[in-house]
């Protein structure tokens, strides 16, 4: 059992990351900027982008890894993405425009270095099986420049929390579609907020379940997803590391939406 004190800076850590790599995706200067690489619609390169560290794997297996979307739209993007740059291509450019972004929207942000190390020894610290989404992002380079670095360890951190999270579903026979409803997304700039609005923007439409019986079974994913990501932080760091950690990525929080 992870100690109490990183187990508290777990779950402090989760929302503010899971929003500030939302916000990444879902800035038009990343829309302009897939764009810009040939992409035809920016979700086909956020999807080659994302799945492409998977390989060449086919529509209904990142489907099933992603546990986001309805096959429709798996469908919909990321054959003609990953057909533009292919899947190594579309994989280096997405860390190409994360770095990018970081640079820009991170300046500023004290402790990026240190906040880099130390998620650096997170991802190294954790398992990779069973987790191929994570494992994928975890195996790319990372770029030098300390705010690019950050943004980069961040979204690999996010990753490896959302496909433990993702295992935890599906363990529990919550369904995408309800799994989206469950969700309290946070505030985060261009994002709907919770509810329908927010399954809509993955593609998901009426009708909507009732899912007020699952919010318990919901919570204890959370909690279990929360328990396994402070086993991994605290094999890899102190307490005292990991509320630095936590305060650095508050902050880095702070800055994207504020």
């Amino acid at each position: 059992m992870a100690d109490s004190r990183v187990t508290a800076a777990t779950s402090t850590i989760a929302s503010p990351m899971e929003v500030s790599g939302a916000a990444f995706m879902l800035h038009p200067e990343t829309f302009e900027a897939s764009g810009a690489a040939g992409y035809g619609h920016p979700f086909e390169g956020y999807f080659a982008g994302r799945a492409g560290t998977l390989g060449d794997k086919s529509t209904d297996e990142v489907t099933d890894l992603f546990y986001s979307f309805p096959r429709e739209v798996v469908q919909l993007f990321w054959e003609p993405g990953k057909a533009v740059l292919g899947v190594e291509g579309g994989t280096a450019q997405y860390q190409q425009q994360i770095a990018a972004w970081g640079a820009k929207h991170l300046a500023g942000v004290a402790g990026l270095d240190r906040f880099a190390a130390l998620g650096e020894k997170i991802i190294a610290a954790a398992p990779t099986t069973g987790l191929p989404v994570f494992a994928g992002w975890a195996a790319q380079p990372r770029v030098s420049d300390p705010a690019g670095h950050a943004m980069q360890v961040l979204m690999v951190i996010r990753e490896l929390r959302g496909s433990i999270h993702i295992n935890g579903l599906k363990a529990a026979g919550i369904s995408p579609k309800e799994a989206h409803l469950l969700n309290n997304p946070g505030d985060c700039p261009n994002r709907p907020p919770a509810g329908t609005d927010y399954a809509g923007l993955f593609g998901f439409a009426e009708p909507w379940p009732d899912v007020t019986p699952l919010k318990g079974v919901r919570e204890e994913v959370e909690e279990k997803t929360n328990n396994q990501m402070a086993e991994i932080i605290g094999a890899a760091l102190t307490a005292d590391e990991a509320d630095e950690f936590a305060s650095i990525n508050q902050a880095i929080y702070a800055k994207i939406t504020g």
